[in-house]
């Protein structure tokens, strides 16, 4: 074989070395080496070796330069996926990832800290862009808004500097301003300047796409210096946690300094110390719940309380709520099971006392029970720790209790599955604190309800909370199931629930938490915890509730009636019966004769407050008895002699009570009462009452003859009369609401009434599927009505105008109202084009017919009005918004007046 033959044979080897090189370079599988490869010539020769020289050198060339070429392309790719990671898919802008990369950067060339600052981190929370839902145009989108709101920013930014635009979130852009030596953001009093141009711009590119965005709390601004020897995740982590202070204390805007640093490390610290949280790091706290039905007998909460020095500065609500944020709340119910195996070691140490505790209630959080592998954790958890059932009951709020889980192939609520599992006593917790699904709650699977604190706390001053609780109770009850006060902390209060029938009571005003230890003490010492003392409390309170005989409220002077109830209750029952007040003051004072009390006179006076331009006064005198006189004073009575020195001028202004005898002899140190004094009267009680914003109520009692007041009766004359002031500010909401929803005019609702209207009419439409129209109606000319006749005459006819639209707008679901100046406003409910159109040529030509007097010739010396009629059909048009139904309105009525006026222009949302 001659080198000729050999050369061409190893440059062939070396060839398909580079082949399988690159094949296995790639991971490809070899060809199989041809059977008896030997005896077709493969021998090894001395030219043999040179090929097995070449093929080698071939594959380990091939290899190289496939792997080169491997790590090329694997390179090339990693660019284009690193490239479209730095933008933002719908804005087009850097993205967070860019910004997180940009700021790795930075930080790289600062090694060394230093003071001075050399980039601002500023970031602009659109907050209105999250909650505005209607654009004025249906394609415009929050990235666009974003991008537009960058590029107002980048213009009004010098020349000179250097920035970077990013979206940071949904609604938030961030910038990176670098800092120069001379650059004026460098001193902070110039950068918060700055940072009030920047919110600027971004309210008026808000509100350039929004409606109604011009608020303090649509825009934020958080910022911070950047500077060397810090980490880019330390100026992400403090600009979130800026963010978040951001949200806590609303401001228009944050220059993040030392202070918000040293912030964010306790912030850390606690952080930390949740983290750590063992068994041992619990301190638990016990609350007595008296059981009325068993005398004697309690129900005990277990509280927390953390031992770590932030969590217990932090307080328990506020460690959960920060727990919750982490996503390691059930974390600490975890704990918590874990304690209480020693809990009921420790009851049955008590020996005897033992038998006096029910029940230990565990608050169980929402965290626990969130997904369905939570709630198999907790019970695995609950069986595990061999939690005992007779014992211990679970506390879940109205919205744990009542969510659905998945269990097979059916939904069942969170507290059925735990009955079906373990069957524990549950208590829903908190009821009434948030937005109850009342077919949920009526379906749960519960023993108990304990109605939250707000529910609880005065409802012995608020006879409509009484109201509302009362029939709570009753329906609770009727349903086999037990109410738990929770939240009792006066006396007041506690009769109030006693009377109202729950049927367990838990406050301070029993005991506040205490730990294990001193629950012996209490079982045995406290008069809470003793059968005769509870059983003697509710047998005063039946006493109290004497009965009254009362006389027909609508005929006073018959005699006394079949139905006999305390007063409080009797004005609960017939709330919606009694309808003036007079009638109130009437009830009032049959209520003290029944006491037994000879009454002189009584008074209750509504004083004005700084708002109030007269007063009322409601007086009852014994000369009169089966009548109450009312008052009405102008508010330049309260600057005359005759007030100024009166009891009611020196209880509105200085003294909240005054008590005096009015004993023969004494000399009174009020004119008046001198006057009471010659008629007999013995002793006055003067009341100022809680005021509610519309007036100053003041109570006043005389007395005569050998009659006096006990401090008893003080008390309750006080609680009466706090009702009579709350029906009378019910009844001046009611009647102010109704006048701030009318032109006082033209007395058609107004543009605030209207406005709420054509909301809800909306939203009836589209869930109904029936056509909505609206109509904005104009008289023609009418400037030239008040320039030449007068306002007088101009109003006259608005008048006139705004009788005969009402004639002809009488369906039920027809609203006409006054907009403004001399525009009305007709919102058609369930109503198509040909209907509405009919019913507005109706009107066009009635008020044309009137023959109301013009007094420009153009319109032939009678007043006409324009119409625009917008009909929106949810059928062919699926989106429905109000601005552009009232802008389409507004087009045709404009339309209307181009084309000659006195006539009716209609045209469709959605068609062209």
């Amino acid at each position: 074989m001659n080198r000729q033959v050999v050369s061409a044979r190893a440059r062939l080897l070396l060839a398909q070395g580079l082949v399988i090189g690159a094949l296995l370079s790639s991971g490809q599988a070899l060809p199989a080496q041809p059977a008896g490869g030997a005896a077709k010539g493969w021998s090894l020769s001395a030219d043999g070796g040179r090929d097995a020289a070449a093929l080698l050198a071939g594959l380990a060339l091939g290899a190289g330069t496939a792997a080169a070429l491997l790590l090329r392309s694997r390179s090339r790719r990693e660019r284009l996926v690193l490239a479209t990671m730095r933008r933002d898919g719908p804005s087009a802008l850097l993205s967070r990832f860019a910004l997180e990369h940009d700021l790795e950067h930075q930080a790289a060339g600062l090694d060394a800290p230093g003071d001075a600052p050399v980039a601002l981190l500023v970031t602009v929370h659109c907050r209105c862009l999250g909650r505005q839902r209607l654009l004025v145009e249906p394609t415009t989108t929050i990235a666009a808004i974003l991008t537009v709101l960058q590029q107002d920013l980048g213009a009004a930014l010098p020349p000179g500097w250097a920035w970077s635009g990013y979206r940071a979130g949904d609604d938030a852009l961030a910038l990176r301003v670098g800092l120069g030596p001379d650059n004026p953001l460098l001193d902070p009093a110039r950068c918060r300047s700055w940072l009030e141009q920047v919110r600027a711009i971004a309210a008026g590119v808000c509100a350039r796409f929004l409606a109604g965005t011009r608020q303090d709390d649509d825009i934020r601004i958080v910022a911070q210096y950047l500077r060397g020897g810090e980490s880019p995740q330390a100026w992400l982590r403090l600009q979130t946690f800026g963010e978040a202070l951001a949200d806590e204390h609303p401001r228009a805007l944050h220059l993040l300094g030392p202070d918000d640093r040293q912030r964010l490390e306790a912030d850390d610290a606690i952080q930390r110390e949740l983290l750590g949280l063992g068994p041992e790091d619990l301190e638990l706290r016990f609350q007595p719940i008296l059981l009325l039905a068993s005398p004697g007998q309690i129900g005990l909460e277990l509280l927390m309380r953390f031992r770590p020095p932030g969590l217990a500065g932090l307080g328990t609500e506020a460690v959960f709520q920060r727990a919750m944020a982490m996503g390691i709340a059930h974390r600490i119910d975890a704990l918590l099971l874990e304690r209480l195996a020693g809990v009921r070691q420790a009851r049955q140490a008590l020996g005897p006392l033992a038998s006096r505790i029910d029940y230990i209630s565990v608050n169980i959080s929402s965290a626990s029970v969130a997904t369905p592998q939570r709630l198999a954790e907790l019970i695995a958890l609950l069986r595990a720790h061999r939690v005992d059932a007779s014992l211990f009951c679970l506390e879940l709020t109205e919205t744990a209790a009542t969510d659905l889980v998945k269990e097979e192939r059916s939904l069942v609520s969170t507290s059925q599955r735990l009955k079906n599992e373990l069957d524990f006593r549950l208590f829903i917790d908190d009821f009434g604190s948030g937005l109850s699904n009342y077919r949920r709650v009526s379906e749960a699977w519960y023993d108990a309800i304990k109605l939250d604190l707000g529910l609880v706390r005065g409802i012995g001053r608020s006879f409509r909370l009484q109201r509302f609780v009362g029939s709570l109770i009753a329906t609770v009850h009727q349903l086999g199931k037990t109410v738990v006060a929770e939240g009792v902390e006066t006396h007041r209060d506690l009769a109030a629930m006693l009377r109202l029938g729950a049927d367990a009571i838990q406050g301070y005003l029993v005991a506040k938490p205490m730990p294990w230890e001193a629950l012996p003490d209490f079982l045995r010492d406290s008069p809470w915890a003793s059968p005769s003392g509870v059983a003697q409390l509710q047998a005063e309170l039946r006493a109290a509730d004497r009965d009254l005989a009362l006389a027909d409220p609508e005929a006073s002077g018959h005699g006394p009636g079949t139905a006999s109830v305390p007063l409080e209750r009797y004005i609960l029952d017939n709330w919606s019966t009694l309808r003036s007040f007079e009638e109130f003051v009437l009830l009032f004072v049959q209520e003290l004769r029944a006491w037994g009390l000879e009454v002189l006179r009584l008074s209750l006076a509504f004083l004005p407050d700084k708002d109030d331009i007269d007063c009322s006064q409601y007086v009852w005198l014994r000369t009169r008895p089966g009548e109450v006189k009312t008052m009405q004073m102008q508010r330049d009575f309260l600057e005359t002699e005759e007030h100024r020195s009166s009891p009611l001028h020196f209880l509105a202004t200085r003294n909240r009570i005054l008590r005096l005898r009015l004993a023969a002899g004494a000399d009174p140190p009020f004119p008046f009462l001198r006057e009471l004094q010659a008629e007999g009267g013995s002793d006055y009680l003067g009341l100022r009452l809680d005021s509610r914003g519309i007036s100053i109520p003041v109570l006043s009692v005389c007395l005569a003859g050998s009659s006096r007041f006990s401090e008893q009766q003080v008390e309750r004359i006080e609680a009466m009369s706090s009702l009579l002031s709350l029906l009378f500010h019910a009844y001046e909401s009611e009647r102010s609401k109704r006048l701030a929803l009318l032109d006082a005019l033209t007395q058609l609702p107004n543009r605030r009434r209207y406005d709420s209207q054509l909301q809800a009419a909306l939203v009836a439409a589209a869930t109904a599927r029936s056509p909505l129209a609206l109509a904005l109606i104009d008289i023609d000319r009418f400037k030239a009505v008040n320039d030449t006749m007068g306002h007088a005459y101009g109003d006259t006819c608005l008048i006139q105008v705004a009788h005969l639209l009402a004639q002809h707008f009488q369906r039920e679901n027809d609203l006409v109202a006054r907009l403004g100046g001399e525009e009305f406003g007709v919102i058609f409910s369930h109503t198509d084009a040909s209907q509405a159109a009919r019913i507005c040529e109706q009107v066009r030509e009635a008020v044309a017919a009137a023959g109301i007097h013009h007094p420009s010739a153009l319109c032939d010396h009678r007043l006409t009005i324009s119409i625009g009629l917008a009909v929106w059909c949810p059928q062919d048009s699926p989106h429905g918004d109000a601005d552009a139904l009232q802008q389409l309105a507004d087009d045709c009525l404009y339309a209307a007046k181009r084309q000659g006026r006195n006539r009716l222009v209609t045209r469709q949302l959605g068609v062209a």
